[in-house]
């Protein structure tokens, strides 16, 4: 399960939806803190702890997880990963995770907010929502 969790923030973390595809979006800072949403266990927490680090150290970036933080794609400042139960009807459901990206008026990148898809991930690991969740 830990490992699915991993890859799933991995790979969110390199397919987040961008305004123009066809322009590279940076990020100016090299330390991005993070939060979860408040649902996610403290096995949840744990594994994305460690997404984040082996992201770091393959990258130039440091990911400092900060707490918890409501769910929601909303421009509020805070880098936000959330585990939803509910799949909102505005993103593609296909999708095993969602990526936004908020950007400044020069193009970098300065909020990302990731959804994973709780049912999905359910489905494909075959455990109880207890274990994710709270």
């Amino acid at each position: 399960m830990n490992k699915l969790i991993l890859l799933i923030c991995l790979t969110s973390l390199f397919h987040c939806n961008k305004n123009n595809i066809d322009v590279i979006h940076i990020r100016r800072t090299e330390t991005i803190y993070f939060y979860l949403n408040k649902e996610a266990n403290s096995i949840t927490e744990e594994t994305v702890c460690k997404t984040f680090e082996i992201r770091a150290d393959n990258t130039h970036f440091t990911f400092n997880y900060v707490g918890r933080n409501t769910a929601g794609l909303i421009k509020d400042g805070k880098n936000t990963i959330s585990f939803l139960v509910k799949w909102p009807e505005e993103i593609p459901g296909d999708k095993i995770a969602w990526c936004q990206n908020w950007y400044d008026r020069f193009g970098n990148i300065i909020e990302s907010d990731i959804r994973v898809s709780t049912p999905f991930f359910l489905s494909v690991t075959a455990v109880s929502a207890p274990t994710i969740l709270l």
